[in-house]
């Protein structure tokens, strides 16, 4: 995990100074189809012209993230596909986000040794180091083997984190090698059935939600990434106790800003509201997670937008990033950028 951590950190450094723009499905889908030549929009065009204008200055740059690929893999057709993915990593430069619980995982190891430090701040920048990764990665970590069933690992990564442009090798480790490529589950059920189990201090439910994320083994791993075999048993109860508090005391500030993200829109946006759950907001929830605390820009949905204009500063502290939403501005926001 050290080797591929360590190439985390270098596509940082690779984006290092840039404007990051998160676009959502929508606005990848935009892109697409006016490359394609199968959308002809006057405000669509705009947004693709200036975009490209972005992207040629060097300036900014517009990584990706898994909820976004799955969107574009389930296309069957193979020329469209190889367009889509062509104009990704023209536009992402081969950067994606990591996936949720990978993101989770290395907010967790910043707390825990800041806190070992005696480093920790509430208030400093979000730490991006260790969250930006290769394109083929964005699913999760795979691993190819040779005849001989010997690992391939090192090798995978250094050919994987090199990649311009989209060859053979490069789609088929999307489509087939990567351990969490599929359908996600939907969770309106799942969803409606906490509705009726909610507490009514919104506080109360977020804390729940966020609890039932913090996932023990994620926080052993985290434990033993930082601090080898150097720990004890209740050092882990101690950090779970903490970070629970902090976050029913709405004090988390910078602290696992991916999980608080979650939590909190869950439950202000689609818990404790009374209108009809769409899993469209579901994963649009995923798709703050990713951009509130790592991106500078965020273009969404509208009535994402306006979930997270509620919950900000009150509980997403935090959060600087712009959002936007319409396609007024959308273009008046990346103009700004120029």
């Amino acid at each position: 995990m050290n080797s591929y951590r360590e190439k985390c950190i270098s596509r940082h450094f690779k984006i290092k100074g840039k404007i990051k723009v998160y676009l959502d499905t929508k606005y990848w889908l935009i892109l697409r189809d006016v490359q394609l030549g199968k959308n002809t929009c006057p405000k669509k065009l705009k947004i693709y012209k200036i975009i490209m204008e972005l992207n040629k200055s060097k300036k900014v740059i517009f990584p990706i993230s898994q909820y976004v690929l799955n969107e574009f893999v389930k296309q069957r057709d193979r020329r469209t596909l190889e367009e889509s993915f062509n104009l990704i990593l023209q536009l992402s430069e081969n950067i994606s986000i990591r996936t949720y619980k990978e993101r989770i995982f290395e907010e967790v190891i910043s707390f825990i040794k800041d806190v070992a430090d005696k480093k920790l701040n509430f208030n400093s920048k979000v730490n991006n180091q260790h969250v930006w990764t290769s394109i083929p990665y964005s699913f999760g970590k795979f691993v190819i083997r040779t005849k001989n069933n010997d690992p391939f690992d090192e090798e995978v990564q250094r050919v994987v984190f090199e990649f311009e442009s989209v060859d053979r090798i490069f789609l088929n480790i999307i489509l087939e090698k990567s351990e969490d490529n599929g359908n996600f589950p939907d969770p309106t059920g799942v969803l409606n059935a906490k509705r009726s189990d909610r507490f009514k201090n919104t506080l109360k439910n977020q804390s729940f939600e966020f609890y039932s994320g913090l996932e023990r083994g994620l926080v052993v791993n985290a434990f033993t990434e930082a601090f080898g075999s150097s720990y004890k048993k209740k050092d882990i109860e101690t950090a779970l106790i903490a970070l629970n508090n902090l976050k029913y005391k709405n004090k988390l500030g910078n602290v696992l800003p991916t999980l608080n993200t979650y939590s909190t829109l869950l439950t202000t946006w689609l818990i404790e509201q009374n209108s009809k759950i769409k899993i469209n907001h579901y994963f649009d929830i995923h798709h703050a997670t990713a951009a509130l605390p790592y991106f500078d820009i965020f273009l969404t949905e509208n009535s994402l937008k306006d979930a997270i204009r509620r919950v900000t500063p009150k509980y997403l502290e935090f959060n600087k990033c712009t959002v936007g939403s319409t396609l007024e501005e959308a273009i008046e926001i990346l103009i700004s950028l120029k």
